[in-house]
């Protein structure tokens, strides 16, 4: 990459904006390479959180003008639509912890991409300021929905419409960034910050982060019933089962964070095997209703997350699912699942028949459904 540097360090990735002769200032190329550096850090496993700063005096003084004022040059729209929103889009819907860390000045879209971060700190040299109003634009890069949130209406009025440059202090006082460090000690403190986050149970972070991005759409109830999803999908992650171990054990956890949990459906074959007669679909169209039971695969090991089966079929059931325990997967990234516990829901479980696999033998696919039917498992 030519424009920016980029690493993956201690399970964060570090995106540099490098063209501190023009203040980071952006042009397609880099911006284009910026959104390379987010799908890595999408897609890698072994990123865990995300570091963003600029080199130099500069974090990032928005658009490059010479770009705009190029004849041949691409549209405000093209630049907006191909560039700035895909940028603020990743940056808010990655599953990871972004940090960004001002370093310098931060204007115009540079100041909106610094504040899409999920957490922003500064050194006490750093400066913001809107920009837009100087030149007749308005503010792009989510500024106008993104800063009334943080500083409150009136202040973002302001800002936008004056350009005013503030420090970094008077930023942190408004609410506008998390925290200011002294500029000796800036890039130590932030990055620490990152690697911290990369420890952590990630996916728990990512779905904080997602509760967070719904929250200002939502009402209260309907957040209410977000939170309620979410903790659920928290409370059958592997991460929030070694936080409460590690707790009781007073010993420091270890995470493995950042693998999504996937709902997908599990097949339990053969039926000759784990099932007894009893258990093989009738002849009709109505799927067999009893079972529930809750498999989930982390690490590309089938793993029993709970069962509440009503007789006669807990057993057999349950030793199937033990026998399952140990199944290994050779694409274990395309197997993470994870169910709500049957204890923790009011849940019935449907056996689908499916169809024949390779060896004639018909295979069984399992679901669950919460009690007012919406199907929480489609699977592949």
């Amino acid at each position: 990459m030519e424009h920016i540097l980029f690493s993956i360090e201690n399970k964060v990735g570090r995106i540099t904006f490098n063209r501190p002769e023009v203040y980071n200032a952006m042009h397609q190329a880099m911006r284009f390479e910026i959104l390379e550096a987010l799908d890595i850090c999408t897609e890698d496993p072994d990123v865990r959180a995300v570091f963003i700063t600029g080199n130099g005096k500069a974090f990032c003084a928005g658009e490059d003008l010479q770009e705009v004022t190029d004849p041949q040059g691409p549209s405000l729209n093209t630049i907006i639509a191909t560039g700035y929103n895909p940028i603020v889009l990743k940056i808010r819907n990655l599953e990871k912890p972004v940090v960004m860390a001002v370093n310098g000045v931060a204007a115009g879209a540079g100041a909106n991409i610094a504040l899409a971060g999920d957490v922003v700190v500064a050194t006490a040299s750093a400066t913001f300021t809107q920009a837009f109003s100087k030149i007749g634009l308005i503010p792009d890069s989510g500024g106008t929905w993104t800063l009334p949130r943080l500083v409150g209406f009136q202040r973002a009025s302001a800002l936008m419409m004056l350009s005013d440059k503030i420090t970094a202090d008077e930023a942190e006082a408004m609410g506008m960034i998390w925290k200011v460090f002294h500029d000796e000690t800036f890039l130590t403190e932030s990055i620490e910050i990152a690697e911290t986050l990369a420890q952590m149970p990630t996916r728990g972070l990512a779905l904080t982060k997602k509760a967070l991005n719904a929250s200002f759409n939502n009402s209260f109830s309907e957040q209410l019933s977000l939170e309620d999803t979410l903790q659920t999908e928290a409370g059958n992650t592997a991460d929030y089962r070694e936080g409460v171990a590690a707790f009781l054990e007073k010993r420091k956890p270890t995470f493995k964070g950042a693998c999504r949990f996937q709902k997908t459906r599990v097949a339990l074959v053969p039926k000759t095997t784990y099932f007894s007669q009893e258990l093989r679909p009738a002849k009709r169209r109505q799927p067999q209703i009893g079972c529930v039971a809750a498999v989930f695969l982390f690490d590309g090991i089938a793993h029993q997350s709970g069962i509440a089966l009503p007789a006669p079929f807990a057993d057999r059931v349950s030793a199937a699912l033990q026998r399952i325990q140990t199944i290994r997967h050779p694409h274990p990234e395309r197997l993470f699942s994870a169910w709500h516990r049957c204890e923790q829901m009011a849940a019935t479980g449907r056996l689908d028949p499916g169809k024949k696999n390779e060896s004639g033998q018909r295979e069984y696919h399992f679901c669950l459904y919460q009690s007012h039917g919406r199907q929480l498992d489609e699977g592949p």
